[in-house]
């Protein structure tokens, strides 16, 4: 084979343990053209032996649902594949065959090349519209922000998706594109935490990112112009670095109120968390879905806070924390609020 041949490709991974290299999207000898759902694989612990033969353990394989293959990584038994409409196995086996493939799910392909992470014997990615994950089956993840994102994607621009891992937090973070950027490069993230389950999202423009190794001590970014220390210290090279965390709407037990007629009332927060500076909190509430939110605060807490007296009326209420000063570092327990029912006067 030709080194023309061998390096047209969609992309290439090393399969572990058994140590080959493999061509995904690879030119096709019989076709005389490339062929976007055809792998093919050296012979073991060789980057230039690409003909099979009786003597090696090079081969290929065309993969059948969908139109093209779109990413792969290694996870603890196989090689782990997606193209843009299935997922695949490819596992090492051995002589004659080297590799046996098995379909294990159809419609929930990758949105792009980088979309895809294998941590802690599960994979994750990134579809078209939704997310998956994998631990010996296809899962869709149930996803609280799923419209929010795939709703503000910039669909012309979903190759530049990339996903990244924090170790020290176990979040999992897709980075992406959105309607709103201004310069068509990833400036919106997703994010989840595979211990608690929950998701977050936010606005930080990053165009690469590797979780912390060896020396290196923390995660460490890109964007276009800058290389960034994440997770260092909690200002930005000396500037303050406003952080904020909100909930959902949280709509409070109206089984004792089945004609919609009965409000909650908080009127005390006794805070829990630990704080370095200032936090600032805020509750936003509403009394009906279409109306204007009226928001309380911002109500100072500190380390010593004790509780926050307020007054707060609604069917549903926002709860936002957040700093904007120097120095500022927090980190949340569990907040107790304390509500009782109320008419609408």
């Amino acid at each position: 084979v030709s080194a023309s041949e061998v390096t047209k490709s969609r992309s290439t991974t090393i399969s572990f343990p058994d140590r080959h290299v493999i061509s995904l999207g690879s030119y096709s000898t019989s076709a005389s053209a490339q062929d976007p759902m055809l792998l093919r694989w050296s012979d073991q612990e060789s980057t230039s032996t690409w003909t099979a033969s009786a003597s090696n353990t090079a081969g290929s394989q065309r993969l059948q649902i969908g139109t093209k293959i779109v990413c792969a990584v290694p996870s603890r038994e196989e090689t782990f594949i997606a193209t843009d409409e299935a997922v695949y196995g490819m596992q090492f086996v051995g002589p004659p065959f080297t590799f046996q493939f098995r379909l294990l799910g159809n419609n929930c392909g990758a949105i792009s090349q980088n979309s895809m992470l294998s941590e802690s014997d599960v994979v994750y990615w990134m579809g078209r519209k939704n997310f998956f994950a994998f631990d010996g089956q296809v899962k869709e993840m149930p996803c609280s922000v799923q419209d929010y994102v795939f709703d503000g994607l910039n669909i012309q621009q979903y190759q530049k998706i990339f996903v990244g891992f924090v170790r020290q937090y176990k979040e999992v973070i897709w980075f992406y594109v959105s309607d709103d950027s201004d310069d068509q490069e990833p400036d919106r993230f997703v994010s989840y935490n595979t211990e608690g389950g929950s998701w977050a999202v936010g606005t930080i423009e990053r165009t690469a990112w590797h979780d912390a190794f060896g020396s290196q001590l923390y995660p460490y970014s890109a964007d276009k112009n800058y290389l960034y220390n994440q997770e260092k210290g909690v200002d930005a090279d000396g500037a303050a670095l406003s952080a904020y965390i909100e909930s959902s709407p949280i709509e409070f037990d109206s089984a004792q109120s089945p004609d919609g007629t009965t409000l909650f009332l908080i009127d005390k927060i006794i805070p829990d968390g630990n704080f370095t500076g200032n936090a600032l909190l805020t509750m936003k509430t509403k009394k009906y879905p279409g109306a204007t939110e009226i928001e309380k605060g911002p109500f100072t807490v500190t380390s010593s806070t004790t509780k926050i007296s307020t007054r707060a009326k609604g069917r549903q209420i926002k709860v936002r924390v957040y700093n904007s000063e120097i120095g500022d570092n927090w980190k949340l327990g569990t907040f107790r609020f304390n509500i009782r029912q109320d008419g609408l006067r």
